[in-house]
């Protein structure tokens, strides 16, 4: 029933449930589900919006798992792609390595050429990990000078 003014006039703003008599809070069953946002929301209703929020929150944390994944296993094929080390004039010199972050391994290989005159290397390196990672590679090029 509508709740009554000071003045005693109704005042259709208001409603207590159970009125004088409730001895504890009231159930209201057989609500129908709120359109406008002043209308309550029944219990399937919030359900629902729980339930979908649950999901949504369960995708996001299975994305950021997938991007930690690859993160680290880009990571370890970094770290797997080995210093070059210097060798003598004209010659190659080929290089391996294998690495792990976080659970991910990664493995990376390098190919080193170094000039005829010795002052200019050229090298480069490709490297591959688990977790989803893709190839990494890289080139570089060095100058010797006294």
């Amino acid at each position: 029933k509508y709740d009554t003014n000071a003045d005693g006039t109704t005042n259709y703003n208001s409603v207590t449930m159970g009125g004088s008599n409730a001895t504890g809070p009231v159930t209201v069953h057989n609500v129908a589900p709120g359109v406008a946002g002043t209308d309550a929301v029944n219990v399937n209703q919030l359900n629902a919006t729980s339930a979908g929020l649950n999901n949504r929150i369960n995708a996001l944390g299975d994305k950021v798992d997938a991007n930690t994944r690859m993160l680290s296993g880009g990571i370890a094929a970094s770290a797997a792609m080995a210093v070059v080390t210097p060798v003598e004039p004209g010659r190659y010199h080929v290089s391996g390595a294998v690495a792990g972050y976080n659970g991910q391994a990664g493995i990376g290989f390098n190919l080193l050429k170094r000039s005829e005159n010795g002052q200019t290397t050229l090298h480069a390196g490709v490297g591959w990990a688990t977790g989803g990672s893709k190839a990494i590679v890289r080139v570089g090029f060095g100058f010797s000078f006294d």
